[in-house]
């Protein structure tokens, strides 16, 4: 499709259109994809579980770190990250069933998943003359990827009590958000049952339409990726692209599972003024509408015209996690 897109003009409309509206795409025929998706995601199970000093160990032998409190037996998540290059050699992209490391694995996804991003990005800037996505992400010169492990409710320590879950607002693995970035590419979910088997996928992603206010729950196709909008695409395009406020639930009818999932954040460089960069007519520079989720703070209180990616990030993380880093689970859809 992305290919198609380079020559064809309706492509184009239909992915500008998809990412104007749902906010999101789902692209197929990723080179490597399902192998590497397959044995990369459930080492996040085995890296979650870990006792500490080994998890420490193999995270840098890998050159991996983590973005959040790992010592915390509570935790909803254990995460594990690193920057990626977004400019690698053609050596970088070659399927290879032999490489075995966890760090391989992430690297080699990793790079996969920022070459559908940036190809993406092409297109959109192909569709809305004087958008600069591509040339964005290579700028910043570096992406994030992130190899995630959610959480079982008999993984947590102390166990939480099931008849608080509702009422704590703990039905979520993470709150109601915007990405912030300019695009966010991740594969479908590997879901992984008490006894370490992979068990029956659930519809986990929960994301709002930004022009109707429907939620609805995202099913990641077998063999794709999705890629979604954020807010500095958002902002970049004048409200011509739009990010989508989604969540990530926890399976109800099956809490023992937990969720395995890699995502890459292609994000401006820190330095980068966020700014319309296409004509408009209506004046209207983020082409933000009204806030329908009471816990995501408005872009209007996070974003000022010209200010850099990172005062908008500091701001952003801020207002969504304070001072002691957590968003509030207490706050609902209004």
């Amino acid at each position: 499709m992305l290919e198609a897109a380079a020559s064809d003009v309706g492509v184009r409309e239909r992915v500008v259109r998809a990412l104007g509206g749902a906010g999101m795409i789902a692209v197929r025929n990723v080179p490597g994809l399902e192998y590497l998706r397959s044995v990369l995601l459930p080492q996040a199970r085995t890296l979650a579980l870990m006792p500490d000093l080994d998890r420490k160990s193999v995270l840098k032998e890998n050159l991996l770190g983590s973005d959040v409190p790992l010592k915390r037996k509570d935790r909803l998540v254990s995460s594990f990250v690193t920057q990626l290059p977004v400019s690698r050699s053609e050596t970088d992209q070659t399927p290879d069933q032999l490489v075995l490391k966890t760090g391989e694995l992430f690297r080699h996804l990793g790079y996969r998943l920022i070459d559908v991003g940036v190809r993406v990005a092409r297109v959109c800037d192909t569709a809305l003359p004087g958008l600069q996505l591509e040339k964005t992400i290579l700028g910043s010169q570096t992406a994030k990827g992130r190899l995630i492990h959610y959480h079982s409710e008999c993984e947590r320590l102390p166990r939480p009590d099931p008849a608080q879950r509702e009422l704590s607002g703990s039905e979520f693995w993470q709150q109601w958000h915007y990405d912030y970035g300019v695009l966010t590419v991740l594969t479908a979910p590997v879901y992984i049952n008490a006894s370490g088997s992979v068990g029956q996928s659930h519809s986990s992603l929960v994301a709002m339409d930004s022009w109707t206010g429907s939620v609805t729950a995202v099913n990641i196709p077998d063999g794709s990726v999705l890629v979604q909008v954020g807010e500095a695409a958002q902002i970049f395009s004048g409200g011509k692209l739009r990010a989508t406020a989604h969540c990530v639930v926890k399976p109800q009818l099956d809490p023992e599972a937990s969720r395995e999932t890699f995502v890459v954040f292609l994000q401006p460089a820190w330095d980068k003024a966020l700014s319309c960069q296409v004509a408009l007519e209506d004046g209207d520079e983020t082409g933000s509408g009204d806030n329908r989720i009471s816990v995501i703070p408005p872009l209007e209180t996070r974003w000022k015209k010209g200010c850099t990616f990172a005062e908008f990030s500091k701001q952003t993380t801020g207002q969504y996690y304070g001072s002691k880093g957590i968003q509030s689970n207490k706050t609902r859809a209004v």
